[in-house]
């Protein structure tokens, strides 16, 4: 498909400049492209609608049109199949730098200062740990986590207890899995001689994505572990501005899976993700 796509590509795209990696689709010129697929198919005696092309073509319906609409990239290949089917050249149906009408463009640009913005200061509230059992159920989650901790809380009296915690939580991470009691107690105990330094464990979540083979993106599991001396941080952000600026292809093929949308929703206490619409709230 690759080398059919590129000849493709080189015989009926010439006039346009190629593209990039990602583009994005001129969702006018895709409509009017549809419309004359769609006229061509009805002639032909066959119903032809929107979620029909979505299907031939390979891409969820949703995806599809959260891209149309949101100005979404989408992988170069599945731009190439898309034109492939309506007959046009790929060119004709993506949106070029110097192309965009200033509607459009106004709210790409928009759009785009919103998720950097997003990108710098991602919220993700630090609460104490109140239960370690359901603690080593979200550490099953994730590939890895360590605890973080500033100058302030460092003494010779918390040094022990500190790495003794760093430790525990490293033995908890290699045998949650198969002895999550054992988990929970190890952490339980180390956490317990922090607060006896007036020092306490907290915890937040979130979604990052990061880059993967073939030019994808996927999501990861991120859980921050800090020692500090509050009890909670709700102002706390991070800093995701080295991540993919595109959604990931768990989130483009379950786009329409109401439980696993529910699933990441509810690991971040947020009503979005990252680069998806809407506010976010806890």
């Amino acid at each position: 498909m690759t080398d059919l796509g590129s000849d493709f590509n080189v015989l009926t795209d010439h006039c346009y400049p190629p593209l990039p990696e990602r583009p994005k689709l001129d969702n006018t010129a895709l409509k009017s492209a549809f419309e004359s697929l769609r006229r061509r198919e009805e002639e032909a005696g066959r119903k032809f609608t929107f979620e029909t092309f979505s299907e031939e073509v390979g891409i969820n319906e949703r995806v599809l049109r959260r891209a149309r609409a949101r100005g979404i990239p989408l992988p170069r290949h599945q731009v190439l199949r898309m034109a492939e089917r309506l007959g046009c050249a790929p060119g004709s149906i993506v949106i070029f730098e110097d192309s965009r009408n200033p509607a459009e463009t106004a709210r790409l640009k928009a759009q785009n200062e919103r998720d950097r913005k997003d990108m710098v200061a991602w919220p993700v509230p630090l609460r104490e740990i109140a239960s370690w059992t359901e603690f080593v159920e979200h550490l099953k989650m994730v590939e890895s986590t360590r605890p973080t901790w500033g100058d302030d809380v460092l003494s010779l009296a918390a040094a022990p207890a500190i790495d003794a915690f760093k430790a525990a939580l490293h033995y908890s991470s290699q045998v949650v899995k198969d002895n999550p009691a054992m988990a929970a107690a190890a952490l339980k105990d180390a956490a317990a001689d922090l607060q006896a330094l007036d020092l306490h464990v907290l915890a937040g979540r979130y979604l990052a994505r990061r880059d993967c083979d073939y030019g994808t993106v996927g999501l990861v599991y991120v859980l921050e572990v800090w020692i500090r001396r509050e009890v909670e941080d709700l102002a706390h952000v991070v800093d995701r501005s080295n991540e993919p600026m595109w959604t990931s292809e768990e989130e483009n093929q379950y786009s329409d899976d109401t439980d696993m949308n529910d699933g990441w929703l509810a690991w971040e206490g947020k009503r979005r993700l990252f680069l998806w619409g809407g506010d976010d709230a806890e």
